[in-house]
């Protein structure tokens, strides 16, 4: 049976959700590791 084309779509965005997840966690804790001490800072008055 053939492959549709929703299915090559959905197959497509599996195999990028792979690629890109290791690149975007590592953004994410980047962008966010900072703001989190900055927090954490704050917090504790130094």
């Amino acid at each position: 049976m053939a492959v549709s084309n929703r299915e090559r779509v959905g197959r497509a965005f599996e195999v990028l959700a792979e690629g890109l997840g290791p690149f975007v966690e590592q953004q994410m804790r980047l962008v966010h590791s900072a703001r989190a001490r900055a927090l954490v800072q704050q917090e504790l008055g130094q």
